[in-house]
């Protein structure tokens, strides 16, 4: 409990430490690609300022929303100076954790995709 009470208490210091327009910002106004855009509005995250309140463990968390996705996104943020230097460091061991824990929806896919070249799942035609 305690740790939900602190995580709170610090979302709280972050987006009282951003200053409003930024924190208002739409993330359409980020120009991110297609991919990374669409992984951010169906989580619901639509401001600048959501996303900053995010955990990179938690971004990491929304289907299909892989390492690139997250590395486009905190590239944006930094180069619009929208980043806070506290937030870069953020949560750098948990996303490694989440990284060895669980896949993305891009590495699942290329998964996939490799089983179709290696021939998995390709029904064998007959002669």
């Amino acid at each position: 409990m305690g740790k939900t009470t602190e995580s709170l208490g610090e979302k709280t210091a972050l987006a009282l430490s951003i200053p409003a327009e930024v924190y208002n910002t739409p993330v359409e106004r980020l120009e991110l690609s297609a991919r990374t855009l669409n992984c951010l509005k169906r989580a619901l995250i639509n401001r600048v300022g959501e996303v900053l309140e995010k955990e990179k463990s938690e971004l990491l968390r929304i289907r299909n929303f892989g390492e690139k996705s997250l590395e486009e996104l905190y590239n944006r943020l930094d180069d619009l100076g929208f980043l806070p230097a506290e937030v870069l460091w953020q949560d750098s061991a948990s996303t490694e954790e989440v990284n060895m824990t669980t896949s993305s929806g891009e590495e699942e896919e290329e998964r996939e995709a490799e089983d179709l070249i290696e021939g998995e799942g390709m029904p064998e035609v007959s002669q």
